[in-house]
């Protein structure tokens, strides 16, 4: 991170305390929602709205700068726990308690105009991300919850929710109350950036018909009914090892897949491969690109195993002739298939 001057503030992208800190990373984004949906509120009737960017379910380019207001219809003292679309954990809070007593009809910002930094979206991993605010009525400190960290923000990882949990139990027992309000926003590429977004994935997908399940196994019909994306994935040459692009790219198939509007749909991974090499080695490595794909979507997106399936074509079926790079570049592709 790079020191500037107050007039040129100091910019934080949301995930550079959690490399800090060297928190460990959660399961996945849905293991991490499961674990946050499980924290302890009593203090119904409270309307508390959290807003990225001053939107409702806002779409935020990345390197873009990035805020939060946050509005309660009744006091109290304020926490953020911010989720990004790989489950990783950071909890937000103000080192002045009183510099976050929100009062009733008032909006607070964070970073507010006053403050010496400002926040930028992520430019890895892109996705869907989720901001909870707790409002209680006494302050949430970092030593209850055995946090350590600077001034703003500390990444944390389950132990550390399973312990304000805890330490949240504790307070309602005695009297304490608690508010909690999720909101989601999506991070998207920079213009160019990605070779879909997300929206469109969704939309491709959400009233495809399933393509046919053939032998052999690893092969699908395609009829003119059905439909399938294929994406310029990167890999590591001659490897299974994705590249930065290719995570980029994968995100976006991720986030999609993690949509409500493809709940339960089921896929098929499909791996190519140009004709450079041994055909029989292009066969094994497109099988294991595809396998990567789908162990990515698992980790990071908690997208369950029942709805990935693999398939691998090697060279075998080429968008275009292999008579140019730029042509075998279109040929060194993965495929998703809705299969049901």
């Amino acid at each position: 991170m790079k020191m500037k001057s107050v007039l040129t503030p100091l910019i934080w992208p949301l995930s550079l305390l959690l490399a800090v800190t060297a928190s460990p990373a959660f399961a996945s984004r849905k293991a991490t929602l499961e674990l946050l949906d499980t924290i302890p509120q009593n203090r119904d009737g409270v309307a508390l709205v959290v807003r990225a960017n001053g939107q409702n379910s806002a779409e935020v380019e990345s390197g873009e700068d990035l805020y939060y207001e946050i509005e309660s219809s009744e006091p109290g003292y304020l926490t953020l726990i911010h989720a990004n679309s790989h489950g990783d954990m950071t909890l937000i809070r103000h080192a002045d308690p009183d510099a976050w007593f929100v009062e009733p009809g008032s909006v607070l910002r964070y970073p507010s105009a006053s403050d010496s930094f400002r926040l930028e979206a992520v430019t890895e991993p892109l996705g869907t991300e989720t901001i909870y605010a707790l409002l209680t009525d006494v302050p949430v400190s970092v030593e209850d919850i055995s946090v350590s960290g600077g001034y703003h923000m500390s990444g944390i990882g389950s132990g550390r929710v399973e312990a304000l949990k805890s330490y949240l139990n504790n307070e309602m027992t005695q009297g304490g109350t608690v508010a909690i309000a999720p909101s989601t926003y999506r991070v998207v590429a920079e213009a160019g950036g990605t070779e879909f977004k997300t929206r469109f994935v969704v939309r491709h997908f959400a009233d495809a018909k399933p393509a046919t399940e053939v032998t052999p196994a690893n092969k699908v019909e395609v009829s003119p009914s059905s439909q399938s994306l294929s994406s310029h994935i990167n890999f590591r040459s001659g490897s299974a090892e994705l590249t930065r692009d290719g995570r980029r790219n994968l995100d976006v198939f991720g986030d999609a897949l993690s949509d409500k509007a493809l709940d339960g749909a089921v896929f098929r991974i499909v791996g190519h491969t140009d004709d450079v090499g041994e055909s029989g080695f292009n066969m094994s490595l497109s099988e294991a690109r595809a396998q990567s794909v789908s162990q990515y979507l698992k980790n990071q997106f908690g997208i369950s195993q029942e709805r990935l399936q693999i398939g691998f074509e090697g060279e075998s079926a080429p968008l275009v002739p292999n008579t140019s790079e730029a042509n075998r570049a279109q040929n060194r592709r993965v495929e998703f298939f809705k299969i049901r």
